[in-house]
């Protein structure tokens, strides 16, 4: 579903906001076990991590970034520490290729449990089969067919006809991105770009997408593009279409 909408530099025109925000990437405090170690054991472990990882419910709080901070960080912890807390750092490592579920990532993440948890006849692969570190992507950036890694954190790095008859900001999903799934969006793109316009396809990793409009479509608090366009399936700020 393709979504257009009047941009001025962030009131929304769409849908009504919903009182509940989404996000793409879920609530990693959500699930439930890895293996023999559910995440409420050990305790001492499994318990304080998790409410960290919940993040800070104070207004304007950046919650996201402290519990992706958290998560990158506790594997790293519990390396040393054995026993049960070793499913818990499978369980952090698997969320992490999870949440950024590129086809490097995905398949890391079936090493992984293969090699910790394989049971039955496939027991013999325990302990047979290495995981990559998980590849980290931006969380907030922007997308091109032509960029060198197709993804960066810079708009200045976008394509940029000199001559452009204006310039259309462009909302897409960033698990779409990371699956390579990427066609529809590469079309439209092009077909703007045909009609003499400048592109900045701008992704974020929640649903709510009003952090990539103030990162990208405005500066100096004033509106660089004269249309929004939203690929997203979403409304700007994460509810339903």
């Amino acid at each position: 579903m393709v979504r257009f909408f009047p941009w001025n530099g962030g009131r929304h025109y769409g849908p009504g906001s919903p009182r509940e925000r989404h996000d793409d990437s879920g609530d990693p405090s959500s699930e439930k076990a890895v293996g023999s170690g559910q995440t409420k054991a050990p305790p001492e472990i499994g318990r304080g991590v998790l409410k960290r990882l919940r993040g800070a419910k104070k207004p304007g709080g950046n919650a996201g970034a402290q519990q992706l901070a958290t998560l990158k960080r506790q594997p790293q912890i519990l390396r040393f520490i054995p026993g049960k807390a070793q499913d818990v750092r499978a369980y952090f490592l698997g969320l992490q290729y999870w949440l950024s579920g590129s086809e490097a990532n995905v398949a890391n993440m079936v090493r992984l449990l293969v090699d910790r948890y394989a049971d039955g006849p496939w027991r013999v692969l325990r302990g047979t089969v290495k995981a990559g570190e998980p590849v980290h992507y931006p969380e907030l950036g922007v997308y091109h067919p032509r960029l060198s890694g197709r993804m960066s954190e810079c708009a200045d790095a976008l394509p940029r006809n000199p001559r452009a008859a204006g310039t259309v900001g462009l909302l897409v999903m960033r698990s779409y991105l990371l699956a390579g799934n990427t066609a529809h969006y590469d079309g439209v793109i092009a077909a703007l770009g045909a009609k003499g316009l400048n592109v900045i396809p701008a992704f974020s990793g929640r649903l709510d997408a009003r952090p990539a409009g103030d990162a990208f479509f405005k500066r100096d608090g004033r509106p660089v593009i004269g249309a929004l366009v939203s690929l997203t399936g979403f409304s700007l700020v994460g509810g339903p279409a």
